[in-house]
Parts: structure tokens; C-alpha cells; sequence
């Protein structure tokens, strides 16, 4: 959490430095950090709650398992990063209105679709090593 605000309020010092808050990138990038925000502290919860159950548990139990391959984490994960990633390019590109939001729409939409993706293709292995192992 300490992070994320050191980066909120340094990338807000220095848009005003730059005096880029004319601008539509800076506050369409605010708004895809306020997208990566909720999925961070959903995903948090979730950690905290399997770092308690695996500080607990001497052996890898069913629920744990289960917790610990929860399709969320791993799609809310691709997804800040694909985010994150279009955040980059917004302040790299310096785009107007319009094309910001298609990059932080695009960043998102191909994130949870290359995230979901991934954990349809891993899905079978997964369940095979759980009747394996």
C-alpha cells in the first residue's frame, strides 16, 4: 500500500512539475490506477488468507489447494500487468483523450483475456497433478 501511494503522489508531483495536467493522459492514467486498485486489494484479501492457512498447515489440504489455484488471483494478476503496461505506454506516448482510454480499454480487455487463456490451457494439467500426486 505504501508503494502505491509513493507512486500516486510522485506521478502526481511530477505531472504538475511538468504542467501536464492540461493534458488528457495524466488523468486517464489516474483512472486505470483507480482500475488496478480494487483487483489489488480483492487479491490481497485473498494472500492474506492462504498465508495464514499455509503458516497453519502442516500439509497442502484440500481447501488450501483450492485457494491456492483460485483462477481470480491469476486473472487479476494478468490484468494489473497488462494495466500497468498500458499506463507505461500512456506516458510514454502522451496520447489525446480518446486514443488513452482505447489503451487503458485494450490493456484491460487483453489482459483478463490472455490471463483467462492461460488458465483454461493450465486447467487440465492442474487437475491431472491433483489425482496424480
Amino acid at each position: 500500500m505504501a508503494s502505491i501511494l509513493v507512486v500516486f503522489f510522485s506521478g502526481i508531483f511530477l505531472t504538475v512539475r511538468m504542467s501536464a495536467f492540461d493534458t488528457a493522459w495524466p488523468r486517464v492514467t489516474i483512472g486505470a490506477l483507480l482500475l488496478i486498485a480494487p483487483l489489488g486489494a480483492v487479491t490481497g484479501k485473498r494472500m492474506r488468507v492462504i498465508r495464514r492457512n499455509s503458516a497453519e498447515a502442516s500439509t497442502m489440504k484440500p481447501d488450501l489447494l483450492r485457494r491456492v489455484q483460485d483462477p481470480f488471483l491469476k486473472i487479476s494478476l494478468g490484468t494489473r500487468i497488462a494495466v500497468f503496461f498500458g499506463i507505461v505506454l500512456l506516458m510514454t506516448a502522451k496520447p489525446e483523450l480518446w486514443p488513452s482510454i482505447g489503451i487503458v480499454v485494450c490493456s484491460l480487455v487483453l489482459g483478463f483475456l490472455l490471463s483467462l487463456l492461460r488458465w483454461r490451457l493450465a486447467e487440465p494439467f492442474s487437475v491431472r497433478r491433483e489425482f496424480e500426486g
